[in-house]
């Protein structure tokens, strides 16, 4: 992966010795807001483990890289011994740390001797600033200091604004829906999916090309399920001016297909949007009726899809860091689940929308499957229980229209 060293400094890969020592002898490495080196780590004492903790929540604040096997004053690349570090770390950073952190321990870059070098990317994170031992803690250009309190609160506000901002990006992607663009005498009135991702810091990051993510959509296991492809099905160009786009088609299709229509862009900066036709649809009940029933199969399918998308772009891109993900749907009220509706038992959306936002970090996951389905489930928590269906698992949910 590339690791962002700061301003003005090219992103730079370290997995192999020659390359540390390179970057370390041009000056890259130097201590900085976004780089803390090691030369070695003592024994596991609280104290230095207090220490450790204390680097890796400095450095979430803007995101940055701890170095362990280079000098901190020379630059020299010297190794260390690592076994059982990586453990250590992880150790540290979830119970040392308020709120706990999840670094990224990459591999081992080995070097002479059996002495080898271990370089750990802390993302940076949308809960910061982080504490230890009831302190909070930043950077400057000397290293990790603790933080006044007029920083801590400039930085929680920030967060706030952050969060607030978010939400009404996410809601103003119904004001330009790309569905509407797809289907036939729109808008319909069949409600609709919009999906927003955005990297909780900016990353600089090479656009990604248009082939590598069809291939994504086209390889989705969560595509692979189910009733339709949804996003593995978005093959054809699509018109964003913020970056690359792909739909299900360039023609039209009648209303009765809406729900097969999705949409999703990958704009330079990172961020990504989606949507699906699939949130409610029209069907005629046994009285000829039309009523609205919601679609919830299809929107736990589109939801999976959505975030395993994200977590093989963050891949493809070198983002090892968090992500503010949001859902906002509309056209709600009135609608109820299939099974309600074709028993005549059927209990209504009680609101025309809902919204509904989580921060996840994807590329950290060691059980991806298990993590894409329950926070497909919990990005649509409250779709689902103003249908009555906040108990079910996604796999239920899947077997559902």
């Amino acid at each position: 992966m590339q690791h962002y060293l700061g301003p003005g400094r090219p992103l730079t890969i370290l997995d192999t010795w020659d390359k540390v020592r390179a970057a370390a002898e041009g000056g890259l490495l130097a201590e900085n807001p976004w780089c803390e080196l090691k030369e070695a780590i003592g024994p596991s004492t609280k104290a230095v483990n207090t220490e450790l903790a204390r680097d890796i929540a400095s450095l979430s604040v803007h995101g940055g890289i701890l170095i362990f096997g280079v000098k901190d004053k020379t630059y020299e690349v010297v190794g260390c011994e690592t076994d059982g570090l990586r453990d250590r770390i992880s150790q540290v950073a979830a119970t040392r740390i308020s709120p706990p952190l999840v670094p990224v321990v990459l591999d081992d870059v080995h070097g002479p001797d059996g002495r080898n070098v271990l370089v750990v990317s802390v993302p940076p994170s949308q809960l910061a600033p982080h504490m230890v031992d009831e302190r909070y803690y930043g950077r400057s250009a000397d290293g990790k200091r603790v933080l006044s309190d007029p920083e801590v609160r400039t930085l929680i506000l920030a967060r706030d604004q952050r969060t607030h901002g978010f939400i009404e990006r996410l809601k103003g992607l119904a004001l330009n829906d790309p569905i509407d663009q797809l289907v036939e005498e729109a808008p319909t009135g069949h409600g609709h999916a919009f999906f927003l991702a955005e990297p909780c810091s900016p990353v600089p990051s090479e656009r990604i090309d248009q082939h590598k993510l069809i291939e994504i959509l086209l390889n989705l296991d969560y595509g692979k399920r189910g009733m339709t492809s949804l996003l593995g099905d978005c093959t054809y160009a699509g018109n964003d001016p913020d970056g690359l786009s792909l739909r299900t088609g360039h023609r039209k299709v009648r209303a009765e297909y809406e729900h097969r229509e999705a949409q999703i862009s990958v704009h330079d900066n990172l961020t990504i949007t989606a949507a699906s036709g699939g949130a409610t649809r029209r069907i005629e009940n046994r009285s000829r009726e039309m009523r609205l029933v919601a679609l919830t199969g299809t929107m736990a399918q589109f939801a999976a899809q959505f975030i395993e998308a994200l977590r093989e772009i963050s891949l493809a891109q070198g983002y090892q860091g968090q992500w503010q993900v949001g859902v906002h749907l509309n056209h709600l009220r009135g609608a109820a689940g299939y099974e309600d509706f074709s028993s005549g038992s059927a209990p209504e959306f009680p609101q025309d929308s809902c919204t509904h936002h989580v921060v996840i970090q994807p590329t950290a996951w060691d059980a991806p499957q298990t993590q894409i389905e329950a926070v497909a489930v919990e990005l649509l928590a409250k779709y689902l229980r103003g249908l009555g269906r906040s108990e079910w698992s996604f796999n239920r949910l899947l077997q559902q229209v």
